[in-house]
């Protein structure tokens, strides 16, 4: 090791920290998710789009905002297990030079920075979401550029699961068809979640329990359909994101206590 290079030399040539530090990124995004939803309190440019807090929206729909918090308790949810897939991947399969670990870290964040874009569905530009993705996407990019050349290219990466590892008629498979089963539950969820937060907003269960047709809620604030839209939308692209890490982790991955 040279003596004269800095720490931050080391850090920004190093993949993984990179990625690493993506991930407790999503991971503190997450966390300050479920604080707020705690909390009882919009962010302050939710409050301003729609022109209520949630204090003052609570006294005209109360359950309308418990279904907002319900939302992003979700979308702060799924970030929190993104950010720990992530730091795992970038620890242990990617400090091994592992090809198909650095590919899940590429496939799936194309579709988790993507899902971002959604917003163009509804028409309400986030701007601390922005922000946030702004500020992590230069640091995973770099991230995977940098570890790109420790990988090892002959490695091998698959899409689909060998029949071995599925095959019903062996009973040492029963945890692992569980588990496929429910990455590719998670997937088509998600992708559900996305056309529904794009399209019509809610579900009838969504309605029954708000108390609430779509065109009450515009009468509010019209602004509040975008808004709500926004998280799910967000909420499904998240959820997309960890059943493809999942998935690819059980197709990829060696079967370790770490895992």
């Amino acid at each position: 090791m040279n003596r004269g290079q800095s720490i931050w030399y080391h850090l920004l040539n190093d993949g993984r920290a990179l990625l690493g530090f993506s991930g407790l990124s999503l991971f503190f995004c997450g966390a300050f998710a479920l604080f707020l939803t705690a909390a009882g309190q919009f962010l302050p440019h939710d409050a301003a789009e729609i022109g209520f807090t949630a204090e003052a929206l609570s006294t005209i729909a109360p359950k309308l905002v418990l279904f907002m918090f319900h939302d992003r308790a979700a979308f702060g949810g799924v970030l929190l297990a993104i950010g720990v897939l992530y730091v795992w991947l970038a620890y242990f399969p990617l400090g091994q030079h592992i090809r198909w670990a650095w590919m899940t870290f590429l496939i799936s964040g194309f579709i988790g920075f993507a899902s971002f874009l959604l917003y163009i569905g509804y028409g309400y530009l986030d701007v601390w979401h922005l922000a946030a993705t702004l500020a992590i996407l230069p640091v995973f990019v770099l991230g995977l550029i940098r570890s790109y050349c420790s990988v090892s290219l002959l490695g091998e990466f698959r899409l689909l699961p060998r029949w071995r590892q599925v095959d019903p008629r062996n009973p040492k498979n029963s945890g692992d068809i569980l588990l496929f089963g429910y990455a590719g539950g998670l997937i088509a969820a998600g992708a559900t979640i996305c056309f529904v937060g794009v399209t019509t907003i809610f579900v009838p269960q969504d309605l029954e329990f708000i108390g609430m047709c779509g065109g009450d809620i515009s009468g509010i604030s019209d602004r509040l359909l975008g808004v709500i839209a926004h998280d799910r939308a967000g909420f499904g692209g998240g959820v997309i994101s960890t059943g493809v890490m999942t998935w690819l982790i059980l197709t990829n991955a060696e079967r370790t206590r770490h895992l």
